[in-house]
């Protein structure tokens, strides 16, 4: 009985929404290293190395540790798995700006033209890393598009297109208002469809509309509350044919975590994004 149980609830946690087919095994998403390629990890909201020690220790490290993902990346395959940081205390414009210089110098260091990447962030992560999409154009030195690189880009548990209420803030107040890193999330200052992060897309719409775009998210995530399907890139007009959402059925309370360190939603983000891209 014990293990039926456990078949029930192996294949619940699998199966796909949407009226998907279902996911296929790992063994058919081995990768060989390849030289101009790599994957970059971009974490969320928590990092800023001037949080006091002992909040960062109790409360935050967890959401923004990503070596496991990174971990899980490399066992699948790939050979260059990079983990940008950035300070989330600076305006946001200095965040992205800092993601897209480490960006910038992994392709410099690559010395391939046709070095192509898979973008991965969580979180704030998932906007931070758009906005430096869009600004590395602008960087000194830089005299490639960052957009023309990215093969895939996949946000897990992010925001796309804002959010009325969020967690975060009730711990956190002073980072949710007069310019604070959490202020760009909400549509409530401006009316629906007025927070920074959803105009990051509208307005870059041509940019976006041609990148394969994958987002993961759950009724579950504790964080992205109201309403958690804000982390889906559908609603902005994008092609479909590069769109994929991922929506995990879980129990648990604590899917924001979860999502980039279970290796049960890893396989499930891995067999359903990398369709955009037919293989990883």
């Amino acid at each position: 009985m014990t293990h039926w149980i456990q078949f029930i609830l192996t294949v619940v946690l699998l199966w796909p929404t949407s009226g998907q087919a279902n996911t296929s095994s790992l063994k058919s998403f081995s990768v060989k290293p390849r030289s101009n390629h790599a994957v970059i990890l971009v974490h969320g909201w928590g990092r800023s190395p001037r949080k006091p020690k002992a909040l960062w220790e109790s409360k935050i490290k967890p959401y923004t540790d990503l070596t496991t993902l990174k971990r899980r990346f490399i066992d699948l395959g790939f050979s260059a798995v990079h983990i940008v940081e950035y300070d989330d205390l600076q305006p946001v414009d200095v965040m992205a700006s800092t993601v897209a210089e480490q960006i910038h110098e992994i392709l410099s260091r690559s010395k391939r033209s046709d070095m192509t990447l898979d973008i991965v962030g969580h979180s704030m992560g998932q906007f931070v890393a758009a906005k430096a999409i869009v600004e590395a154009r602008r960087m000194k030195g830089a005299t490639y598009r960052l957009a023309d690189h990215v093969r895939l880009f996949i946000g897990l548990a992010g925001i796309v297109r804002g959010q009325d209420e969020l967690y975060p803030c009730t711990i956190f107040p002073d980072q949710c208002g007069g310019g604070g890193t959490l202020e760009p999330y909400y549509v409530t200052s401006g009316g629906p469809g007025s927070s920074e992060v959803k105009r990051i897309f509208s307005e870059n719409f041509e940019v976006f509309n041609r990148l394969k775009k994958c987002s993961v998210y759950s009724e579950a995530d504790e964080i992205v509350k109201t309403p958690y399907h804000a982390a889906s890139f559908r609603g902005l007009g994008f092609d479909p044919k590069n769109m994929m959402d991922v929506e995990i059925n879980s129990r648990r309370e604590k899917f924001h975590n979860d999502v980039k360190e279970s290796e049960t939603i890893f396989k499930k983000i891995v067999s359903h994004c990398y369709r955009l891209v037919r293989k990883p």
